[in-house]
């Protein structure tokens, strides 16, 4: 258990959704019940529309192949049968390994933690501009929001879930204490 005081900065709070007893739990390694009911909304999000574009590539995919017997040789249809076919199966497999990094982070409720002097990024292009942060050798993509309340080469404790990379946390470290 760590002795340090517990002191939540609400902008980060805010941004990143924690509480004291949130930032306490991951200070000690684990998950709050209610980060768990979070991270399990976020996995639903994130692999769920994958799992429907599977199945909607799949139908399209049988239908193609349908057609195409019943038409026998056309390349556009044979064209479009790998393109479903393939498309379907990397979609599935997305969404299978999505689901299984959510539940490995899930069942065991681990936090691991990342400290030092975080790195603000932005890119991408005219209208379509991503944003991440950087501590030690982790990166996660974040909103922009979140990527506002974070100061750019200031040092940070961040809270996140192994396999997934979700942030769960984060503290500024005050300066000259030791990570």
């Amino acid at each position: 258990m760590h002795s340090r005081s517990i002191k939540v900065d609400s902008m980060l709070a805010e941004a990143l959704k924690f509480t004291h007893d949130d930032l306490s739990a991951n200070r000690d390694g684990y998950m709050t019940k209610e980060q768990r009911k979070r991270l399990r909304l976020i996995g639903l999000s994130q692999y769920l529309p994958s799992a429907v574009g599977s199945i909607v590539f799949g139908a399209a995919f049988i239908l193609c192949l349908l057609l195409l017997l019943a038409r026998l040789r056309d390349n556009t249809l044979l064209i479009l049968s790998a393109f479903f076919g393939f498309g379907s199966l990397w979609l599935a497999g997305y969404a299978y390994v999505q689901r299984r990094k959510f539940k490995a982070d899930l069942e065991k409720g681990d936090v691991v933690e990342a400290a030092g002097q975080i790195n603000l990024n932005i890119f991408g292009l005219s209208n379509r501009v991503s944003f991440s942060i950087g501590i030690e050798k982790q990166r996660f993509r974040v909103t922009r929001q979140i990527l506002l309340v974070f100061k750019n080469g200031e040092p940070y404790r961040i809270y996140y879930t192994p396999n997934t990379k979700t942030l769960l946390s984060a503290e500024q470290i005050p300066q000259g204490k030791p990570g």
